[in-house]
């Protein structure tokens, strides 16, 4: 039940505590004639000296003077001022904020956080609020309210710089609940061959509705089992400036990725994260993928994978997501796949591989991820078996048990 909201100039009941020392103490809020909500404690032996303390004094200090007018702030004019804030990174040059990151946080301010919060004086948001709002969100979408109160932690932040309140962000207090942990889907080599030999029917069915087929797929496969690169970062590959195939070993630089929220697909130079700008050395089989698409790349796309536009003076853009997932769908539909053969298990592929071998600090720096705890919760399938220890263990055994034949 929201808490129930004060008239200026007026004060709530009083709620007592006894002290660790036995002394009792009473605590009262109340709200100044200008609408700041503040409190006031007294201690006494009994309820009547510390309600005849309180009420003394309550009459001075609800008639303050009007204070600052960021005192009276609400949630929503705070979120605005931040809007404006970090639309200044997103227009720096170099830009600081990609442009799509800013559109998403703008939709969960006004779709989720000023419905809740807007109308809140910023100096009266608490930290009980917070919690009981992002408990209820997160047992129905958990990732959406999770992203919520990051983002409304951000707008308290700059609420405080701004004077709108004293005192600690009361997102602060609010802990984040632990995600559940779900079972890894890193497709090992047989699940591979499956996954690649269904590209390859759909690629060659001659009955298969639809245009003729690309080597879009079967080539994003390819470069993701190569690099471990993120779907819109391997889309993003440009030549020259991203693809190096003329050093002793040939490599790839994140310095960007295709972006399709928030308006056409695109290339920004905004990887997912800054620890995603990373070098990765190619195998032999991704350097022939490269070359051959470059030999086939006709119009002069600076893009690896682009469009083929029907008009010369048309804009080539770089192939987008969504152009694999489609493809992708109708490959599973053809095969009978199950849906989570995607991209991304391709990724999880390559980390489990990485960190079974090199371990969990090379597959995340590999992965662009600036978390171990992330390569290991979503990226890593653990086998079931483990290392055949039987042996050492039976010698163990066998030394504990042994007894000499003299003391």
């Amino acid at each position: 039940m929201p808490r129930h909201k004060m008239a200026p100039g007026t004060w709530g009941d009083i709620g007592y505590r006894r002290l660790s020392d036995g002394t009792l103490e009473g605590r009262v809020y109340y709200r100044t004639a200008a609408g700041v909500r503040r409190d006031t404690t007294a201690r006494g032996k009994t309820k009547a000296a510390i309600e005849r303390a309180l009420k003394s004094r309550l009459p001075e200090l609800v008639a303050a003077a009007p204070e600052d007018a960021t005192a009276n702030l609400t949630v929503a004019d705070v979120a605005r001022a931040w809007i404006d804030w970090e639309q200044q990174k997103v227009n720096e040059v170099p830009r600081q904020k990609a442009p799509t990151t800013h559109a998403e946080h703008c939709r969960i301010i006004r779709a989720t956080l000023l419905p809740q919060f807007g109308d809140v004086r910023a100096g009266d948001l608490r930290s009980g609020e917070v919690h009981n709002w992002y408990t209820n969100a997160h047992r129905k979408t958990p990732a959406l309210a999770r992203h919520a109160k990051s983002v409304l932690s951000a707008i308290m932040d700059y609420g405080g710089v701004m004077g709108a309140y004293d005192g600690e962000n009361p997102c602060a207090k609010v802990k984040s609940m632990r995600r559940g942990k779900r079972e890894v889907f890193a497709p090992n080599i047989s699940e591979l061959r499956v996954f690649r030999d269904a590209v390859e029917a759909y690629m060659n069915d001659p009955d298969r509705p639809g245009p003729a087929p690309s080597d879009l797929l079967i080539d994003v496969i390819d470069l993701i089992l190569a690099t471990g690169l993120r779907i819109g970062e391997v889309l993003g590959l440009r030549y020259g400036d991203d693809i190096i195939l003329d050093a002793e070993q040939p490599y790839v630089v994140v310095h960007g990725a295709v972006k399709e929220k928030g308006g056409a697909k695109r290339w920004e130079p905004f990887p997912k994260t800054e620890a995603s700008r990373r070098a990765i050395a190619l195998p032999p089989f991704a350097v022939a993928v490269i070359r051959r698409r470059a030999a086939a790349n006709r119009t002069g796309s600076p893009y690896l994978f682009h469009t083929w536009p029907s008009r010369p003076d048309k804009v080539q853009r770089p192939n987008g997501q969504q152009d694999v997932h489609r493809a992708l769908r109708n490959v599973r539909a053809h095969a009978g796949l199950p849906d989570d053969y995607i991209p991304h298990a391709l990724r999880k592929n390559v980390a489990t591989q990485i960190a079974a071998a090199d371990g969990l600090s090379a597959a995340a720096s590999y992965m662009g991820h600036s978390d171990l705890r992330i390569t290991d919760q979503f990226y890593f399938r653990r086998e079931m078996q483990t290392a055949d220890s039987s042996a050492l263990l039976q010698a163990q055994y066998e030394v504990m048990t042994s007894r000499s034949g003299t003391n």
